[in-house]
């Protein structure tokens, strides 16, 4: 009878992920195949959030949030890692979009209006705009602006549209910041050193 049952929920396991439901487990996390707020993920900035790492579910899937790239969990090994920041700063031209194809774990969001993402909100680093239509599409990570010397800056001209450009005085860089970006070696101009990084 055991038998049976384990080929049963077996069953309902593979239909309701096929038909795109929130399936239960019976893992430590409480069983639920999802992201949740979390005080043990160490953030430079941000708060930390860990996801069950048998769906590929984002904490900013459902939340107003914008994370960094996903690690894996370095105490368990059980769960994905992300460091989040609240987007409540983004223009209301600009929201959120989950069909924005994004490298790095960053998130997407179309714009309707000239305004940027990161315009009003300094807690973001957004790539250049990719227009898609009378939309223009962004990638975003977080990022503390006011951290060293470095900001986002989108005069920098870098090779592929999901980069992010840098401008950093002295021997600071971007990933000084944000550990989860990964920078090119920088290029001296007019006294500063520009970064292109995802």
């Amino acid at each position: 009878m055991t038998f049976r049952r384990s080929i049963q929920a077996l069953v309902l396991v593979v239909l309701g992920t096929a038909a795109g439901c929130t399936v239960k487990n019976s893992s430590a996390d409480g069983g639920a195949s999802s992201c949740a707020a979390d005080t043990t993920v160490m953030c430079s900035q941000g708060s930390g959030w860990s996801c069950d790492p048998t769906n590929s579910a984002s904490p900013a899937d459902s939340n107003p949030l914008v994370c960094s790239k996903p690690t894996v969990s370095m105490s368990s090994g059980d769960k994905i890692e992300y460091c989040c920041v609240a987007s409540t700063g983004v223009s209301s031209t600009c929201s959120q979009d989950s069909t924005v194809s994004c490298t790095q774990g960053a998130t997407g969001f179309t714009c309707t209006s000239s305004d940027t993402p990161d315009q009003n909100d300094t807690s973001l680093a957004c790539s250049t705009g990719t227009k898609n239509g009378a939309n223009t599409q962004y990638c975003c990570l977080p990022y503390a602006q006011s951290s060293g010397t470095c900001t986002q800056d989108n005069t920098v001209m870098c090779p592929t549209a999901s980069s992010y450009g840098f401008s950093c005085a002295g021997t600071d860089t971007p990933a000084q910041a944000n550990s989860s970006l990964t920078c090119s070696s920088g290029t001296a101009s007019n006294g500063k050193t520009l970064f292109c990084c995802q």
